[in-house]
């Protein structure tokens, strides 16, 4: 805070009463805005805090919800297994003792929520006509006897149809008015014969089928019930538990199909079963069930507030949760969201003492800053000299003759000077926005990432080569070294375009390689001397004629020319002949070649430059070197030339 209103001092730089009166305000008014709105973040930090409580309550109760219901249909599968249990144990299971264990099991009193529970056998399609005879018998002596009948009718399988299998419903509890209209339904037909208000095809069907080739309790999807045939009416489901023949085994699931012979079910009715299990301690949220993992309308099972509150605030609810739970191999999805009441619970307290206190602390801050107000005076005049001095830096850096960029750890431009922008060819804002790995064309952009990373405050000065803008490469010498500027770590580089120079040093090695191979495919043997008159080196003509002499020799300043001239370098007398070697060495003064020509009766020197002795002055030499030609008696020369030996070289100086 205080670098901030220090900055807008500078900037102010008052020099009269009135521009001072501003300038020693301007602090206060700053401090005063800063510390009112760090009391504003505080209380929107104690409001966050309670928001964060009242969140964890919530989530609290939505996973209090979630396990309630597991829980609860957990002990009505334990229910339905207890009816399985009946099955088990016996080859027939008669009406009245299926009646009569129900009845003991009290549903409406342990178990609130449950609608029935019902029995359903497997009924081949060839054992349909015998079973609704067999089916119609009982009902008759039933008569007779005087005992209750389950239905007011003839004894029937509905929906009508041929289907490979039935499962109709042929015992019900409790045998209530709404109950006994299913009897007779073949709860395996909804997927021919879907009913009304299902959500899909079939949903009976799925069910029942996973029951019977796992073994374990399933439930079907959102259904509606027969006997609930109003548009109204509420969401249903059934959960539906395998019922296997007496002693059979049922291990595999070949075996489970084969020995199976119906089911046992429970129906629910989604609104009422929910309210025996969550009860009236959540009202304050709204629960709402969906069958399947999506939640949409139409999957809609359980709305615990029944809509009473706008399709808005339902939507913009303080806290909603999604939880995703599977009872019976289905998947449901619990969208939980808070009601007003639920959001009156949040603690406000709190965060007004904090928005109180921050005010009055806020107000001190601003007299504390006004009694420091004439120092702070005294350091804006001293921070306006430091300024001045920044621009004369500034300044030395725009008009220095080498190209500096100072760029972060990460490549990013942060200053360039004019020098370096002429160098490259790039205006000062284009390169403001660039990383030097766009212009450097010696590494890639990770290798110079790594060549900044290894630079220290002081490092030697290297070579590097620049793109320029239009493409050009550019030698540069860098010089670059890390800083600290207001504790960011940056990295000053200063480089100069070498481009000249490396070309004359390449032009030099240049003339250097096309000497050293004029000398080395020369076919005469050439020794270089020095200026000191000392043997330097030789051509590989030279070898082939003295290696022993030339070796001895080497390093070595020369003997009188006396001795050359009369003697090979194999120290035999020398055989006079017409046309003797040129031998040639450097001379170290202006660049120039010093070539000598021996002949036991002409001697001839002569310096030419090295363009000329690569151009074949030393030919041109050569020839002008050539002594006077004598007459000799005819055959002579043959004999000569068939006689002389391949060591008679020249000798060189």
């Amino acid at each position: 805070m205080k670098d901030a209103a220090s900055s807008i001092v500078e900037r102010s730089a008052p020099t009269g009463k009135g521009g001072r009166l501003v300038g020693l305000t301007v602090p206060i008014a700053v401090m005063l805005v800063l510390s009112l709105a760090a009391t504003w973040q505080l209380y929107q930090n104690a409001q966050h805090a309670a928001g964060q409580t009242l969140q964890a309550q919530f989530d609290f109760r939505v996973r209090n919800v979630s396990d309630a219901i597991e829980k609860r249909m957990k002990t009505y599968e334990q229910v339905l297994r207890g009816v399985d249990g009946l099955f088990a144990h016996a080859e027939l299971v008669k009406r009245d003792e299926f009646h009569d264990y129900i009845a003991r099991l009290r549903l409406d009193e342990s178990y609130p929520g449950f609608q029935g529970i019902r029995f359903s056998p497997v009924v081949p399609l060839a054992e349909k006509e015998r079973h609704i005879a067999a089916m119609r018998k009982e009902s008759k002596e039933r008569q007779l006897a005087g005992m209750r009948q389950e239905s007011t009718g003839e004894y029937t399988i509905h929906p009508e149809g041929k289907r490979d299998l039935y499962a109709p419903v042929i015992y019900v509890e409790p045998h209530d008015a709404r109950n006994r209209i299913v009897f007779g339904y073949d709860t395996y037909s909804d997927l021919e014969h879907p009913q009304p208000g299902d959500s899909g095809a079939g949903m009976r069907r799925a069910a029942m089928e996973r029951a019977r080739d796992t073994g374990q309790a399933a439930l079907s999807g959102k259904i509606r019930l027969l006997f609930e045939a109003d548009q109204g009416a509420q969401a249903s489901f059934l959960m539906f538990l395998p019922v296997y023949r007496h002693n059979a085994p049922h291990g595999t699931l070949a075996e489970r199909r084969a020995n199976i012979i119906g089911w046992v079910s429970a129906v629910f009715l989604a609104d009422d079963l929910m309210s025996g299990i969550l009860g009236t301690g959540n009202k304050d949220v709204d629960i709402d069930i969906y069958d399947g993992e999506e939640t949409r309308e139409s999957l809609l099972m359980h709305d615990s507030d029944n809509s009473r509150f706008a399709a808005a605030y339902r939507q913009n609810a303080r806290f909603h949760s999604v939880q995703r739970i599977e009872i019976g191999g289905r998947p449901w999805a619990l969208a939980i969201r808070s009601l007003p009441a639920f959001d009156e619970l949040l603690d406000k307290e709190k965060p007004q003492l904090i928005a109180v206190g921050g005010i009055g602390a806020s107000l001190m801050l601003a007299l504390l800053t006004w009694l420091l107000v004439y120092e702070r005076d005294r350091i804006m005049r001293s921070a306006a000299a430091l300024e001045r001095e920044s621009y004369k830096n500034r300044t030395l850096l725009r008009t220095a003759g080498d190209g500096i960029c100072v760029f972060d750890l990460g490549g990013n431009v942060v200053q360039v000077n004019q020098a370096f922008c002429d160098m490259i060819g790039y205006a000062e804002g284009e390169l403001l926005s660039m990383n030097a790995a766009e212009w450097c064309a010696q590494w890639t952009k990770e290798e110079l990432l790594e060549k900044i990373a290894a630079l220290g405050s002081s490092n030697p000065p290297f070579e590097a080569r620049h793109r320029h803008r239009d493409g050009g490469i550019i030698d540069v010498e860098i010089s670059a070294s890390k800083v600290d500027i207001d504790g960011r770590q940056l990295v000053y580089s200063s480089a100069r375009d070498i481009t000249g120079r490396k070309r004359a040093e390449q032009a030099v090695q240049d003339s250097e390689a096309r000497l050293h191979t004029l000398v080395e495919t020369a076919m005469d043997a050439v020794v270089i001397i020095d200026s000191d008159g000392t043997i330097t080196g030789w051509n590989n003509q030279v070898p082939r004629s003295a290696p022993a002499r030339v070796a001895a020799l080497s390093g070595v300043r020369r003997r009188a020319d006396a001795e050359f001239a009369d003697r090979n370098f194999c120290g035999e007398p020398r055989r006079p002949r017409v046309s003797d070697r040129a031998v040639h060495h450097p001379d170290q003064q202006g660049g120039r070649i010093r070539v000598q020509r021996f002949h036991p009766r002409h001697h001839q020197e002569k310096t030419v430059r090295r363009s000329d002795l690569e151009t074949g002055q030393l030919r041109h030499l050569d020839r002008a070197a050539q002594p006077p030609h004598v007459p000799r008696p005819p055959g002579a020369g043959n004999q000569e030339s068939s006689s002389r030996r391949p060591d008679d070289g020249a000798a060189v100086h």
